[in-house]
């Protein structure tokens, strides 16, 4: 078990480089008081420096909170309860288990969870969400993630059951399969509950963007308007689905404020991720991490089980390590995972200038979204490598101004 963390120590600082590596526009230099005035910089760092040590917070809590149902007979007892309650039939017991874990979680982190969801984004003015509605959809996502929670550690440990020495395998199989019907499933049966969605109007962006399309080699099915003006003042867009379900939807504060221009560039961002199939490549990775996190479990839980006074890889007890085990190999392999989706971000940000040939449309959309998101301009790098999903805003700009120049 140590080799494999040390595997996953090497790989950190292996991909490590990858996110510092030059990128097109890097050697331009460019001044962020050239794009942005004092009192944006300062204002996006006031609203971004808390919200990092908020994540920081909410990641040692949990760490604390699943660790004292590990060290201590706390996790014996419910173990006890949960059993009683389904009458001692093991998969069970451990769905049951899960949830009184989750919900009693989701107690616990609430105020967090309030106050960064509805209060502070308030506070800064990015919310257009009263409390009874926010209430309603953190209640709405609460109650699904239970329900999943609940069947995905029922079948876990009822796979246990049934393979007891290649578990971790079918296991895997299992995980893909549910990865890949949810990345099917999302945009038609869970994102409709909490927002409406309207396929791109006819007019001069529907036109661009079939000419975008075009260009690109691909048939596009279908561009969607999501209402998110609801709940939020920020602008964003996003590529989702899988196979027929495959979309690009365009959030209604892009679609009712921008220029049609800027809106095209976003647009063609999000062709970019179509073109380089970025959600089957993440998809093949995060299946391919599962089954690696799995396997690891298997040998951990059946040569070190002992040590955690597990009785055998069914024990429910074991359902808090198994969960903080995920949480602190996620950690320690989020510096890789971003450093894959940046290089994914930048694939897409220089295909929407290839395609659009607009590169002043591009560094003004980044400008703009930058200033109404409130993304914070001059990143510190060790978050930017550690925490940032998408390049920060002044490499996306160089990357504009780049094209600019050599086109």
């Amino acid at each position: 078990m140590f080799k494999s963390f040390l595997i996953i120590i090497v790989i950190i600082f292996i991909f490590r480089p990858c996110t510092l590596m030059a990128f097109p526009g890097e050697e331009l230099n460019l001044k962020p008081s050239d794009y942005f005035s004092k009192e944006q910089i300062e204002l996006a760092k006031s609203y971004k420096i808390p919200k990092y040590l908020m994540l920081l917070a909410e990641n040692l809590l949990i760490i604390i909170f699943l660790s004292i149902f590990i060290l201590t007979p706390l996790g014996s007892k419910l173990k006890i309860l949960c059993e009683q309650r389904c009458h001692g039939i093991n998969w069970l017991s451990a769905g049951l288990y899960g949830v009184f874990l989750l919900v009693l979680w989701e107690i616990i982190i609430f105020p967090l969870h309030l106050y960064r969801g509805y209060l502070y984004e308030h506070r800064f003015a990015l919310s257009n969400q009263p409390l009874s509605d926010w209430l309603k959809q953190y209640l709405l996502t609460e109650v699904i993630s239970i329900i999943i929670f609940f069947f995905l550690v029922c079948g876990f440990y009822l796979i246990i059951k049934k393979f007891p020495y290649h578990w971790w395998f079918f296991s895997g199989t299992a995980f893909g399969i549910f990865v890949v019907l949810s990345a099917y499933l999302l945009p038609v049966l869970i994102l409709p509950l909490f927002n409406k969605f309207h396929r791109l109007p006819e007019g001069d962006l529907r036109s661009i963007t079939l000419k975008i399309s075009e260009k690109a080699g691909l048939k596009i099915q279908e561009i969607y308007v999501m209402d998110a003006s609801r709940q939020t003042k920020k602008g964003n867009a996003f590529f989702m689905g899988l196979g027929s379900t495959t979309r690009i939807v365009l959030y209604d504060t892009l679609k009712d404020n921008y220029p049609v221009a800027e809106t095209a560039s976003i647009i063609a961002h999000e062709v970019g991720h179509w073109k380089y199939n970025h959600i089957i490549k993440g998809i093949s990775l995060c299946i391919t991490g599962g089954f690696a996190f799995l396997f690891c479990l298997f040998i951990l839980l059946t040569r070190y089980g002992i040590s955690f006074s597990l009785s055998s890889p069914r024990d429910i007890k074991g359902l808090p390590l198994i969960l903080l085990m995920i949480i602190l190999i996620n950690l320690f392999t989020l510096p890789v995972q971003n450093s894959i989706s940046r290089y994914f971000e930048r694939q897409a940000d220089w295909t929407s200038l290839e395609l659009t040939d607009d590169p002043e449309a591009f560094i003004k959309v980044e400008q703009r979204l930058a200033i109404q998101n409130l993304s914070e301009i001059t990143p510190n790098n060790t978050f930017v490598w550690f925490l940032y999903t998408h390049p920060p805003v002044m490499e996306r700009i160089g990357m504009g101004e780049y094209f600019r120049i050599n086109r």
